[in-house]
């Protein structure tokens, strides 16, 4: 439910923004602590992004100057933690 288009946003002195609620629909518990914790919440993804993971430490450990037996040691621990 978006409320932007019906609310009233508020900024006290001290700098704290509030939202007030203008439309005549009741918000569910749930969706009030969600905006509770504010605009920069996210919810976790349902599962870790593991392809990217992958990605992104094969690009790091390409571009390393280390030695290939250190770098397949690397890939070696990588790997079991994300079984």
């Amino acid at each position: 439910m978006l409320l932007n288009d019906r609310s009233v946003h508020i900024t006290h002195s001290i700098g704290v923004t509030f939202k007030i609620n203008c439309i005549d629909r009741v918000i569910p518990e749930g969706a009030k602590r969600v905006l509770q914790m504010g605009n920069k919440f996210s919810l976790a993804p349902k599962k870790p992004p593991i392809e990217k993971i992958i990605v992104d430490i094969e690009h790091a450990v390409n571009e390393t100057k280390a030695p290939e037996s250190l770098k397949d040691e690397v890939r070696r621990i990588i790997s079991n933690h994300l079984r």
